[in-house]
């Protein structure tokens, strides 16, 4: 994730794309996710909680989880471990597992990268009764 000033509304995509998340699990993340990207120009625009309906999620619910303390500090946790990685000199920028990819620049290589992290969420949580691992929360910049 990046703060406001290098994406106007960045946090706030960051937030519902983790209420998602939380609502619904690794699936519901990336349902949200989906809809964040096709309707990243109408950002200022719209009301996240009608992109929630969308994915199945009650309207209302999801502003309450979208505006919990446990939504910001999971955001700003992520803005400041990007702070700390002092590589971060374009949007996206994307870690994984500590490692910087570099290797997304075409709208393929997006989708590989994604399936693979949701293969890989999804192998784990087959593999043992704990909770997946959270997703990234990514905002690409637009087209």
């Amino acid at each position: 994730n990046v703060d406001e000033s290098t994406h106007p509304h960045a946090c706030k995509a960051a937030r519902a794309a983790e209420a998602a998340r939380v609502m619904g699990g690794n699936e519901t993340f990336w349902k949200m996710a989906d809809q964040l990207y096709k309707n990243q120009a109408a950002f200022g625009k719209i009301d996240f909680a009608d992109l929630a309906v969308k994915i199945g999620l009650d309207a209302d619910e999801f502003r309450k989880v979208m505006e919990s303390k446990a939504v910001y500090e999971r955001v700003d946790e992520d803005i400041a471990l990007g702070k700390t990685a002092k590589s971060h000199v374009q949007t996206p920028t994307l870690y994984r597992d500590g490692r910087r990819w570099r290797m997304w620049t075409t709208p393929q290589a997006w989708n590989d990268w994604r399936d693979r992290i949701k293969d890989e969420a999804r192998a784990k949580a087959t593999q043992s009764n704990a909770p997946p691992a959270r997703p990234p929360v990514l905002v690409k910049p637009n087209p």
